[in-house]
Formats: C-alpha cells, structure tokens, sequence
C-alpha cells in the first residue's frame, strides 16, 4: 500500500499545482546536488517521497499502522517572469495549503495534522551556484490497513 499512498498523494499535488505550470512526480528519496540539474527536466518541479517509515504499530483487531514521513520537494530556476526564489516560495506555500486534514481521496490514508507539516530552505552555495532554488516539505501521513 506504500505504492498506492505515494500515487495518490502525488496524483493530488498534480492536479492542485496545474496553475503553477509544475512538473509533480514521485521520487525514489532523497537526492544528491549533482542529482538536482538532472531532476530540473523544467522550470518548476516538485518530487515527492516516502522518506521513512518512522513507526508500525497493531491494534487488538489486526489492524496495521505505518506512520510515515513524507516529504515534497520543491526544485526551480529562474525564469524571465519569476526568480527562483520566489517561484520556490509560491509553490511550497500551494503545496502547505494542500496538507492539512487532507487523505488524499483515499479511506487508507488519516488525515494529515497540521502539527506534523514542515518546510526547509535547503540553499548551499552549491545549489546556488546551479542556479537552482530548493525546498523540503514534510509531513506526517499514518497509513492503516487490515
């Protein structure tokens, strides 16, 4: 059901960033720098991840929870309208206001808490000097199933 979360949260952030001309695709995990120009087949693009599994736990009735942490990650260049910069903040700002209570149309997936959402500037002299901008969002999402 991993697979099955990942595509549905991934679908959803598609379809909620089209106006922002994004290309939103799932992502294998975490990234090296030398990995970011390859990954920037756009102007704007957003990879999203399972990062981990940060806990498993049964109920009484064989119920399995996986709580997992997830992440988007935000990755652009300048444009002639929009600097990097900015295009970074406007889609992780799009992207926050996706996540609170939000499963993704799907009855496997708790609602997201709004305590668990985070987001991180990953500029480096290194990402600067790509001429790329990048952000992490994280959050929270507790998978169920029988």
């Amino acid at each position: 059901m991993f697979n099955e979360a990942l595509k549905a949260i991934t679908d959803h952030l598609e379809a909620a960033l089209v106006n922002h001309t994004t290309d939103v695709a799932s992502h294998p995990g975490r990234f090296t720098e030398t990995e970011l120009s390859r990954l920037l087949t756009a102007r704007k693009a957003v990879r999203v991840s399972i990062e981990n599994t940060q806990s498993v736990s049964v109920t009484g009735q064989g119920i399995q929870e996986a709580n997992l942490l997830m992440a988007a990650f935000v990755i652009c260049s300048d444009s002639k309208n929009e600097p990097r910069h900015e295009s970074a903040l406007l889609l992780t700002e799009a992207i926050i206001e996706q996540l609170p209570f939000n499963r993704f149309g799907t009855d496997y997936l708790k609602p997201v808490k709004p305590s668990s959402i985070s987001a991180e500037n990953l500029y480096s002299g290194e990402i600067d000097r790509k001429g790329i901008a990048l952000w992490g969002i994280s959050w929270e999402q507790t998978l169920t199933r029988p």
